[in-house]
């Protein structure tokens, strides 16, 4: 291992020490959030000491995973997976400084525009210098930073995932990963939480991929002839109902549309979209005949875009939040809509005054978080927000650059895939991520879509090689053989053939 590599590595820790160290003595942090910060260092320095930088790739993808927020001072919304994945690209990039190894890498046009988009973002924090107040879980800085880093986030996971890494290995941790911190967040809701609420984020961003880890792997084993058709049921059955369970109404969308897109990618056959539309309706039957005392409460939520919930039966919701009654979003989207029609080109921008804070929070309720969130940028879906803060381009930008790199990753898997295990990973996650951002979230996802798309695109460009490189060794094979025969074919019917051996009389 390099030395001066080792050594900007001791630096690093040591000055998280020290930064953070301070942080505590000064109030800026609690104990415990020092102490996590510091063991997410200690964990990446020890895994080069342990050479085991080729593991970087999967603790990359599971930093989406780890949603825990960090109580730094006025920047409390970012999240120790936030915090590990720029660990990991920083290290990723000062290797290749202090190494002095060059960056080999062509973009290709989505490539291009993720970039793009990444340098128009920071463009604009440096001209606007948005406050950094926190409003309605998001704040100006606070939440425009994920959207700022989401570029050059993608930027430094391309550059780690397009060196050695084993697909295999990555696919297990990032399977392992999810099972770990689903069990966690079970165990965690048993023991501080009640009985009814161990599952309330079984779905959410720990389970994406392990949902698609057991539906591709099934899939798999079934096309193989190693499985059963009643494993393939049991598996769609087991995530559908985990997706109901979960509380959030946006769940069982997910998973649909998961469960579609891993089928695709395994090139499913007609038999399983047969099983698909018969358990879909059987489900969709029971959902809507289904008693209303036998439901689970955590259920109905999620129920409630599928039938009437009578609300005298929920015992910890408030009033108003089911179905498409509750106009919590579509006022915030009507909102970002009508910034998006102001400016469209340059946006509304992340500056706010304390003269907007002090009227946005003074309204109070229901009113006063929506304004405090749409002032911030927190309109539950980060298209709108991209559009609505940074303008149109900014937002079509985002949008091209990840529809080229998702579908050029699609059309590789069918014919080039080494694993397509990973694939069905890749994909299911990025599923649930995206309705996320669509839905509920923003800069956060943002980030963790940018990951995701750069391993599609260091998978894509690696299977393009390969594939070109096998089809160059069967050329050459059969040009070989092509050379062997004509060399065969003048041994046997030339001159030479015909039995007119020279004489040595002359």
């Amino acid at each position: 291992m390099n030395s001066r590599f080792m050594l900007a590595l001791t630096t690093v820790l040591a000055v998280a020490i020290a930064v953070f160290g301070a942080l505590r003595l000064t109030g800026g942090s609690s104990l415990f959030n020092t102490i996590s910060l510091l063991i997410i260092v200690i964990v990446f320095c020890l895994s080069v000491l342990f050479r085991i930088r080729k593991d970087w790739l999967a603790f990359l993808l599971i930093g989406s995973m780890w949603g825990s927020m960090v109580d730094l001072p006025l920047l409390d919304i970012f999240s120790y997976g936030f915090i590990i994945q720029m660990t990991i690209i920083v290290l990723t990039m000062a290797e290749r400084i202090i190494l002095k190894k060059r960056v080999a890498w062509h973009p290709d046009p989505g490539e291009k525009a993720m970039l793009l988009f990444g340098a128009l973002l920071t463009l604009q924090l440096l001209i606007e210098h948005p406050g950094s107040a926190r409003l309605g879980g998001a704040g100006g800085l606070g939440q425009m930073i994920y959207y700022v880093c989401a570029g050059w986030v993608y930027f430094g996971a391309r550059i780690l995932a397009q060196y050695e890494w084993d697909e295999g290995r990555t696919v297990r941790w990032f399977a392992f990963g999810s099972f770990a911190f689903t069990v966690y967040i079970v165990i965690s809701r048993v023991v501080f939480g009640s009985l009814l609420s161990p599952f309330f984020t079984l779905f959410w961003s720990a389970g994406f991929p392990m949902f698609a880890f057991v539906l591709a792997w099934t899939l798999q084993r079934w096309m193989d002839r190693k499985g059963t058709v009643f494993a393939v049921v049991l598996a769609v059955l087991f995530i559908l109902a985990a997706s109901l369970y979960s509380q959030f109404r946006a769940c069982p969308y997910i998973a649909i549309i998961m469960i579609v897109l891993v089928a695709v990618v395994n090139r499913a056959r007609a038999r399983f979209w047969f099983i698909m539309v018969g358990v879909l309706a059987g489900m969709l039957l029971l959902a809507s005949m289904a008693p209303e005392q036998l439901i689970p409460e955590k259920m109905r939520r999620s129920l409630s875009t599928w039938r009437v919930i009578d609300r005298g039966y929920m015992t910890t919701e408030v009033a108003g939040e089911f179905g498409w009654e509750f106009e919590f979003r579509s006022t915030l989207w009507n909102m970002a809509k009508q910034d998006i029609l102001k400016h469209p080109l340059i946006g509304s921008g992340w500056v706010f005054s304390f003269e907007e804070i002090i009227t946005a929070v003074g309204q109070g309720g229901v009113e006063g978080v929506i304004s405090s969130n749409a002032l911030s940028g927190g309109f539950h879906n980060g298209m709108l927000t991209l559009a609505a803060k940074s303008g149109l381009p900014v937002a079509l930008t985002f949008l091209f650059a990840y529809t080229y790199i998702l579908l050029k990753f699609l059309r590789r898997i069918g014919r080039d895939a080494n694993s397509r295990l990973l694939g069905s990973v890749l994909v299911g996650t990025l599923v649930g991520e995206t309705v996320v951002f669509l839905t509920n979230g923003g800069g956060q996802e943002t980030v963790h879509m940018a990951v995701l798309l750069a391993v599609m695109a260091a998978c894509s460009q690696r299977w393009s090689v390969q594939h070109h490189l096998s089809v160059a060794a069967m050329e050459s094979e059969f040009k070989g053989v092509q050379l062997a025969n004509s060399h065969g074919a003048f041994v046997g019917g030339g001159r030479l053939g015909r039995g007119r051996l020279p004489s040595r009389a002359g």
